[in-house]
């Protein structure tokens, strides 16, 4: 809005809020020590001031993101997790703590900054790590509230307005902080140790910084500053580059006030030159320097050191996540992509969940106020939304084959949801704005509660927080924990383990190297040993071990059955996830083995439950999960693990000896793993042997009827039609 020109009056006074005729040029040097809150456009009209503005009281500034900082921290903290996450998080702790390397491109920052925050003398270790993502995604939301209240106050002080009041504003940002701090996707990833929460500090805290140069020009502090947390923002994470095109909006237009051109010359009235702008080189370098940890910290060899980037060459393969394919998101990406119209209709979902309808509606007003009212800081905030939401998720184009992979990238939807944020922050002012315009200026009530409008507009993010709360909770999860130590339990003194799959990998990385936990069993990655330096590793740190090939190629030159054969007399071994065929060759058989399988050679005669019936109370009494999880997450696989176990052990225990353990573990694992067919069936068998009874026939109908859903082609199906027609007192099926 810009303001009305003033009509001279009778005693020539000027009207409040009137322009005086501009100059043509600018011709002196802003002071250095010069600040308002918002400096105003180079060339600006000047205005006289008859009474103080409410924008020069600065409490507002800062009173309002922190209140929301404070609040959301507070809120993290009563959501956070206790223990170790399951995912990356368990690899990111350990590599923190052990001050190791962890996966490409080795998250140098991360791992830091994770360190001393392992160092604090209160909490678990996790917890303590876990924090950090708490304190850094809080402060990415104040930064956010921050923004939203400058931008506001800078249109205010430069047109003159005085319909948008401080407290206004902050109540703007307010919204946009809290909209983004409950937003699902951000939330989950800042109370649990990733790297994700760092990145939106980043990603907020650069936004600010540029948008204030780009506003004050001339203060190339700003500039030196913001170049600085670039080179210290791609320390942490890749992803903000997809920052670079809104950064090249705002710099090219702030140097085009700051060198403007006058009469077809270009002008330089702050005497800024090279010298001046060159400094901004270095300071970038000198944010990258956290890279330098990677070859020292490999050169330390730590128990966690993902490949060994000590040298030049393994150091590029590192950074560039050259394991992985540099450009693609998950390993998977390597062989099947979606469609990008498919992955765009999934970002927008989600971003509807996260923020609400109402939310999504506000970022549309917001961005027609921006058009309005900023419009080149509006062009900027809505090109880093599109390059690093839409067209990245476009570009990236993963192929979704199950809903953990769908949670996965949701983690990729964070970093666009900061500017998404900032739009549903200006939508609240232009809801404000519109309605107060609505109102009939002689229904002072109506204007009045129209000027409230922005305060009830923080209920919006208030119900968002509401209706994720328990999906997103993590104060009561210690699955992967309990994960891990009920794995390890199960093993002899001295045993090897071969796994498969980042959940296990990771949640064993953390027991052995944090908590010292079983460090007798020798543990190793199935996918890891393929890479030469994690063989050259393990032959390190467990001399007595022979791995008899420099890297695994899944047994096209290179078996497991070898190492296996090798190992087998001298200790026992187990494995996790499901091993290539073409390893063992119909060398070896698997006996169960509660959350892994023992090795045995083929032959053996061994009952494939004998290691379950030997410890049928130590597998009864693990640490089975108490709910179930959002399908999107790791814990459901690992409850889905549970459940698979579970009917392990009720099988054994259903002998006619343990009836009531064989029926407790059923109902446990039919609750864990409710897609796995037989202990329905068995249950229901188990249930009118041992308690016919008009309820336990009733049940035993509906289980059966389940199972049939579930497993049509079973070949005993027509006995149980005939069986349940009996029960149910039908004529029997011929």
């Amino acid at each position: 809005m810009t303001a009305r020109r003033g009509r001279p009056r009778g005693n020539g006074a000027v009207r409040r809020g009137a322009t005086l005729p501009q100059p043509s040029a600018p011709t002196a040097i802003a002071p250095a020590a010069a600040p308002t809150a918002a400096t105003p456009d180079l060339g600006a009209s000047a205005r006289p001031q008859t009474s103080p503005s409410p924008w020069k009281h600065t409490r507002w500034i800062w009173l309002g993101p922190l209140l929301t900082a404070l609040g959301t921290l507070a809120v993290y903290l009563r959501t956070l997790h206790p223990s170790i996450p399951t995912g990356d998080s368990g690899e990111l702790i350990a590599a923190a703590v052990v001050l190791g390397v962890p996966h490409p491109p080795g998250y140098p920052l991360f791992t830091m900054v994770g360190h001393l925050f392992s160092l604090l003398p209160f909490g678990a270790i996790a917890w303590r790590v876990n924090l950090m993502s708490a304190m850094f995604g809080a402060a990415a939301v104040g930064l956010v509230a921050l923004t939203v209240y400058r931008a506001i106050q800078a249109w205010a002080e430069e047109s003159s307005s005085d319909r948008i009041r401080p407290w206004q504003a902050a109540c703007a940002g307010a919204i946009a902080g809290l909209g983004l701090a409950f937003s699902t996707a951000f939330w989950m990833y800042s109370i649990v140790a990733e790297v994700f929460a760092i990145n939106s500090f980043f990603t907020a805290l650069l936004l600010f910084l540029i948008l204030e140069w780009h506003r004050r020009p001339q203060n190339l502090k700003l500039f030196w500053i913001f170049a600085y947390c670039c080179g210290l923002a791609a320390a942490n994470h890749h992803t903000i580059v997809l920052l670079a095109p809104a950064f090249l909006v705002l710099l090219v237009s702030g140097a085009r006030r700051l060198f403007p051109r006058v009469n077809g010359r270009w002008r330089n009235p702050y005497r800024i030159g090279l010298p001046n702008v060159l400094p901004i080189i270095p300071l970038l370098a000198l944010g990258l320097v956290p890279y330098v940890y990677l070859p020292i910290a490999a050169r330390m060899d730590p128990a966690l050191n993902w490949g060994d980037p000590e040298t030049l060459q393994t150091f590029i393969r590192h950074v560039t996540r050259a394991d992985y394919g540099t450009f693609s998101l998950t390993v998977q990406d390597n062989a099947e992509r979606g469609h990008p119209i498919e992955q765009v209709a999934f970002f927008a979902r989600y971003l509807f969940n996260a923020f609400s309808p109402i939310g999504y509606l506000l970022a549309a007003a917001g961005a027609w106020w921006l058009a309005r009212r900023r419009m080149v800081e509006g062009a900027a905030i809505l090109l880093a939304f599109l390059v690093a939401g839409p067209a990245f998720v476009g570009y990236a184009n993963p192929f979704f084959d199950n809903e953990i992979l769908k949670g996965v990238i949701e983690r990729f939807y964070i970093m666009p949801s900061v500017p998404f944020a900032l739009l549903v922050g200006f939508g609240a002012i232009q809801v404000t704005e519109t309605l107060q315009q609505l109102a009939p200026a002689r229904l002072h009530a109506l204007r009045l509660a129209a000027s409230f409008a922005v305060v009830l507009l923080l209920l919006v993010p208030v119900g968002t927080a509401a209706a994720h709360f328990a999906t997103v909770d993590q104060s009561g999860n210690y699955v992967d924990w309990h994960f891990g130590r009920d794995l390890l339990d199960t093993l002899e003194p001295n045993a090897m383990l071969l796994m498969r799959g980042d959940v296990v990998t990771m949640a064993i990385e953390y027991q052995q190297a944090v908590e010292h936990y079983r460090t007798d069993v020798i543990a190793m990655d199935m996918e890891k040993l393929k890479l030469e330096s994690y063989v050259q590793q393990q032959k390190r740190a467990h001399p007595n071990l022979s791995i008899p090939f420099n890297a695994y190629d899944e047994g096209i030159n290179a078996s497991l059955s070898t190492l296996i054969d090798q190992e087998l007399p001298r200790r026992s071994v187990y494995l996790v996830g499901t091993p290539k065929e073409k390893d063992f060759g119909g060398l070896y058989e698997a006996q169960k083995a509660g959350l892994t399988s023992k090795v045995l050679p083929r032959g053996s005669g061994q009952d494939v439950y004998q290691v379950i019936r030997d410890r049928l109370s130590f597998f009864t009494n693990l640490h089975y999960p108490d709910r179930q999880y959002p399908l999107t997450t790791f814990e459901s696989a690992l409850t889905e693990v549970y459940g698979r176990m579970a009917a392990d052990v009720a099988f054994v225990a259903d002998d006619d000896t343990h009836p009531s353990e064989a029926e407790a573990m059923y109902k446990r694992a039919i609750f864990l793993d409710p897609k796995t067919p037989y202990p329905y069936k068995n249950l229901g068998l188990l249930l009118l042997k041992s308690s016919p009874t008009p309820e336990s026939r009733q049940a035993a109908v509906k289980l059966w009827e389940y199972y049939l859903h579930l497993n049509p082609s079973d070949p005993e199906a027509p006995a149980m039609q005939r069986n349940l027609a009996i029960l149910r007192g039908e004529p029997s099926p011929s």
